[in-house]
């Protein structure tokens, strides 16, 4: 027979109780009882204290992801204050349930203890429904504050809100009242401890959104941005973002050309472009200088442009840049391309990329999803093009006639009409509708 030492648990097969064990069926359930307990010693023993814990959000974007590494995609963001709990941890980066079926991770340097205990969990008792000066906010009321995320849905038009560790009132949740774009709004229980809110929208095309938690209270709020104006052009707010400028050049081409510059160049070209069509044109940056103070880190300059455009509360964000190929041969890629984040602005980016296309006669290389820090807000719809590769000899010699910049600069301004003039059309148009029909050049 085989002693257990205080902290070295015995071999788990064949391990018998120390103790004399009685004959028949008790004797063998005892056993089994001793077995099953040596079973659980070592995770006792070897399980850190506090792996398992309650925490909370401490940065304004608190990005839960599904790896530990800020490699992996976001699930979802997260504002500050939001309780998570911890059941592991690996390096700086702690594994959070967000409910029974789906986990994230958090980096350390966005989360601190709570003071409460348990996880979080919450009762929705009701869902009110009220204008607001921008169009309608919907808040969730909620017993104590939870994750969240929120799913956009194009061609039916809905905002997904999945609350995780929710409960439904259990003789039903009044909501009240609806408002003419916000059709109506749908509670369900999808499991035990997750909640779906849908928000069923009536306009052509969604115009953007922000989540937040009212104040300190347990309140979460849904802004939901009023549809757009009938028409094109006129009296639209457009966000122009030349990128890069003070000391970060961008892209340098084989004979010295700045992106930086060309950048600047376009977007003042397309700023005239735009007021002379009746739009009001609001700009991050009007000279060759950078938002953030000298010598910050570019994630520091980017999140300064972000927070600026917020404040403006333009109809579209678009930002303007141009290429140059990582590694390989600089003369094999040439071409435009454009990139989205949010599912809204699928629609404008096609636009805007099959007209710039058209006017450069470029390559039309193709339009991606791509999670850029000036894309991922959800206020408007934000699009980024690029408009040339400036690392390949030819190309660069066109973006260096000067030309390019009112040519691009029409061609963008083309494509924000088209998107402004079809957002008035049904939203059952198929976003492939507008992909495809790009000039090519060879």
């Amino acid at each position: 027979m085989r002693t257990v030492t205080r902290g070295q648990p015995a071999p788990l097969q064949g391990a018998k109780c120390s103790s004399p064990s009685p004959s028949g069926y008790a004797g063998k359930a005892l056993d089994r009882l001793c077995a099953v307990s040596l079973c659980l010693l070592p995770a006792l023993i070897v399980s850190p204290v506090g792996a398992s814990r309650r925490l909370e959000t401490t940065t304004q974007y608190c990005a839960v992801r599904t790896g530990p590494s800020t490699d992996y995609n976001r699930i979802t963001m997260l504002m500050p204050s939001v309780p998570l709990w911890a059941e592991d941890k690996q390096g700086d980066w702690y594994r959070v349930r967000l409910h029974q079926a789906l986990e994230g991770w958090v980096h350390q340097e966005d989360l601190r203890a709570s003071d409460r205990q348990g996880r979080p969990m919450a009762d929705v008792a009701n869902i009110q429904v009220a204008p607001y000066e921008r169009g309608v906010r919907v808040t969730v009321l909620l017993t104590e504050r939870i994750p969240y995320r929120v799913r956009q849905c194009i061609g039916t038009e809905q905002l997904k809100l999945d609350l995780f560790g929710a409960r439904l009132a259990r003789y039903g949740i009044r909501c009240y009242p609806i408002e003419p774009f916000v059709t109506s709004v749908v509670p369900e229980q999808v499991l035990s401890d997750w909640a779906e809110v849908t928000l069923n929208l009536k306009m052509p095309v969604q115009t953007g959104y922000d989540v937040y938690y009212a104040g300190q209270r347990a309140h979460l709020v849904v802004d939901v941005r009023r549809p757009l104006a009938p028409g094109g052009l006129r009296g639209k707010v457009v966000c122009l973002d030349p990128g890069h400028g003070g000391g970060d050049k961008g892209a340098v081409g084989p004979s010295g050309l700045l992106e930086k510059d060309v950048n600047l160049a376009i977007g003042l070209r397309l700023r005239e472009l735009l007021l002379a069509r009746g739009a009001t044109v609001v700009m991050t940056r009007q000279t060759d200088a950078s938002l953030a103070p000298p010598g910050s880190s570019l994630r520091t300059e980017l999140s300064a442009r972000v927070l600026a455009t917020k404040r403006l509360w333009p109809d579209i964000f678009l930002s303007i840049h141009n290429n140059h190929i990582g590694s390989g041969d600089p003369s094999s890629v040439r071409g435009t391309e454009t990139y989205y984040y949010s599912p809204m602005s699928i629609r404008p980016a096609w636009a805007i990329h099959n007209a710039l296309c058209r006017a450069l006669s470029s390559q039309s290389r193709f339009v991606g999803w791509r999670p850029f820090r000036v894309l991922r807000e959800t206020d408007t719809p934000r699009v980024l093009v690029e408009c040339a590769y400036m690392s390949h000899p030819q190309e660069e010699a066109i973006v260096r006639d000067e030309s390019f910049p009112a040519v691009a600069a029409e061609g963008l301004l083309q494509g924000l009409s088209d998107y402004f003039t079809s957002a008035s059309r049904s939203s059952a148009d198929a976003p492939g509708a507008w992909a495809g029909n790009a000039a090519r050049r060879p």
